[in-house]
This record gives structure tokens, C-alpha cells and sequence, in this order.
């Protein structure tokens, strides 16, 4: 089987949509059809129907998935091993999902870093859905989430502050 096809499949999984893939694989939107028309045959399976705007998984499709989202990330690790990464030099595309107050708080300093640092990448924000977010970094539509509660899953996580709460109130309140 055709590795490429892996990859199709992946993207059209994670992303729900034949341009959204054909941007992340950089390829038009025509060749995620084409191939997403080989791997139906492959399969003797639609894999993919659209529903609304969204193309949603089938069974067999939905079954698929981890095992192939696993084998790109295996071979993404083994080239990276060989191709040390080099902020400088790459032209990914990261997606991190932010609250509003997220946006206002933290995508100043991201985006200083990353144009210092990596001015080929590109940075999209999504909005955050902290029920979503185990599904979201599962499947990799989300490559990074700045939340302030825990997401559950075997996700890596890392405190970037503590912040302590004060109250005001006048003396008169009862509480006070």
C-alpha cells in the first residue's frame, strides 16, 4: 500500500475535510480526492461521508485510525531522530486551542517566541472546548491546548503558572 495514502487518510480524519487535508499535506484539494477514491477501493469502504460541511468516518474508518495516526507518528519520530529538528528552518503548521482570555494572555508571548525563533510556522488558535480537548489532542486536531484545568488522558502536561485569588469586599459585608 502506498505510505501517501496513510497520510490522506490521517489528515481527512483529523481534519473532517478534503482542503483543510490537502493544506496540511500541502497538495490541492483534487489529489485528497484522488486518493481518498484509491482508498476506498482499497478497502471496498466509503470511509469517509459527508455530513453537512464535515466528512465523518465510518466504522471502518473510525476502527482504522489509531493504528494509522500511530504509524505517521512513528515514522514523524524516526525522521526526527535522523533530521534533528530545527525551529529555524521548519514550516509547520501548529494549532493551539486558547480560551479568549487565553488569546489575550498568552498569544503575545507565543507568537514573539515562535517569529523569533521559528518565522517559518505558522500558528492557528482554536477555541477552546476543555470536553473536547481529550478527543481534540488524541486525533491531532489540536496540537497544543493552554488550559487551566487537567485534561484527562496519557497527554504530557506542564504547570506554566500558578496564580493565587484575592477578594475585595467592604467591611460591612457579612462575610467580611
Amino acid at each position: 500500500m502506498d505510505l501517501n495514502l496513510v497520510a490522506v487518510f490521517v489528515a481527512v480524519y483529523e481534519t473532517r475535510s478534503l482542503t483543510a487535508a490537502g493544506r496540511r499535506l500541502y497538495v490541492t484539494q483534487p489529489a485528497v480526492s484522488q486518493a481518498l477514491g484509491r482508498l476506498r477501493r482499497e478497502f471496498d469502504d466509503p470511509l469517509f461521508v459527508r455530513a453537512g460541511r464535515l466528512m465523518e468516518p465510518t466504522p471502518l474508518a473510525a476502527s482504522m485510525f489509531p493504528g494509522f495516526r500511530e504509524a505517521v507518528a512513528s515514522i514523524d519520530r524516526t525522521v526526527d531522530a535522523v533530521h534533528r529538528f530545527d525551529p529555524s528552518r521548519s514550516h509547520k503548521h501548529f494549532r493551539i486551542a486558547l480560551s479568549e482570555l487565553g488569546e489575550i494572555g498568552w498569544m503575545p508571548a507565543i507568537l514573539r517566541a515562535v517569529r523569533s525563533e521559528a518565522p517559518g510556522m505558522s500558528i492557528e488558535v482554536v477555541p477552546m472546548d476543555v470536553d473536547a480537548l481529550p478527543e481534540w489532542l488524541g486525533r491531532g486536531v489540536v496540537d497544543l491546548a493552554v488550559t487551566p484545568s487537567p485534561v484527562v488522558g496519557s497527554f504530557a502536561q506542564v504547570v506554566l503558572k500558578s496564580q493565587g485569588y484575592g477578594v475585595a469586599m467592604s467591611a460591612r459585608n457579612p462575610l467580611a
